[in-house]
């Protein structure tokens, strides 16, 4: 029987991708001006011209909702914890460049496994500069990316609880654009992305085949408030991922999902600017998947990061 108590809340595609890990991780850099959490893993949405990010996140399961969104609490917790390294150069003004990685630790009970997790790398431009102060119009970066399936994925995973699991085992692209408004001490951020999944043949003890993973898209809404050199900050997430479709022997079809993950976090600069202009940020995050939305198919994860970015000043 269902033991976890959720708020049902119902917006069209209000929000946001916040996946987490440590020795695994959330990426949510922000603007250097208004130091918040963007929910754009790697993009760059505000003046400087590099970002260098090192995150250590911590994840926890205790529950999972089936298709039919039936919760259920799980008897034992799995942990997940990230180490994430993230950069990304702005480069011809408008352009930008990045990529992520990370180191991943699972553990349930006794039993535990790390080892390195998906690679990401994206280009960037951004479509609305802001040159000229406008009351409503906001800036924005649109962006592409790939993912490839550097972590060993549930298909090649050997442990008997699919720990050694890091990755997705797919290569992917997407496609989004992000934006940000500063109006006085409140900065404002969206994001809408579309991922395309592509299959992938699979022959093991379980299963021989084509894996053909269909579509996914995320959304996300945040804004941030500061109070001198702190800024407070909450975001909102959903993420909607297609059925998969498993050709072969034997041949399935697993259902939909989504899940929606709300974040609330605060950051500030540490230490003085160099001479250049250059600073350090740090920031902590809280984020739960129980509270929003109505899940499905998916496990619900709680958990906190702790991140420090090198911000370069143009």
């Amino acid at each position: 029987m269902p033991s976890t108590p959720k708020i049902r809340f119902s917006l069209a595609l209000p929000v946001s991708f916040l996946a987490v890990i440590f020795f695994g991780a959330k990426p949510a850099f922000a603007a250097a001006c208004c130091g918040g959490g963007s929910g754009v893993p790697g993009i760059i949405v505000g003046d400087e011209k590099a970002n260098l990010g090192f995150e250590i996140s911590n994840l926890y399961i205790k529950t999972d909702v089936s298709q039919n969104s039936v919760w259920r609490d799980r008897s034992e917790v799995d942990s997940t914890s990230t180490l994430r390294l993230q950069y990304t150069q702005i480069f011809n003004d408008r352009f930008q460049t990045g990529f992520s990685t990370s180191v991943i630790r699972r553990d349930r009970g006794d039993s535990s496994s790390s080892g390195i997790g998906d690679t990401s790398f994206h280009v960037g431009y951004e479509t609305l500069p802001e040159w000229n102060y406008s009351s409503w119009r906001p800036r924005a970066v649109s962006y592409v990316g790939l993912t490839a399936p550097s972590g060993r994925s549930i298909y090649e995973a050997e442990d008997l609880l699919l720990l050694d699991a890091r990755g997705k085992g797919f290569w992917s692209a997407r496609i989004g654009t992000a934006f940000t408004k500063i109006l006085g001490h409140w900065n404002f951020i969206s994001n809408l992305e579309f991922v395309r999944t592509f299959s992938r043949s699979v022959d093991t003890r379980a299963f021989k085949g084509i894996v053909a993973p269909h579509s996914s898209a995320s959304a996300v809404i945040g804004a941030g408030y500061s109070i001198r050199d702190l800024t407070i900050s909450a975001s909102l997430l959903h993420l909607y991922e297609g059925e998969m479709v498993l050709s072969g022997t034997p041949s399935s079809v697993t259902s939909d999902s989504q899940v929606s993950t709300l974040t609330v976090g605060a950051s500030t600069p540490i230490g003085p600017e160099n001479i250049n202009g250059d600073l350090w940020f740090l920031r902590a995050d809280y984020f739960d998947q129980r509270l929003f939305g109505e899940p499905k198919n998916t496990a619900l994860s709680t958990g906190f990061s702790v991140s420090l970015r090198r911000s370069y000043s143009r």
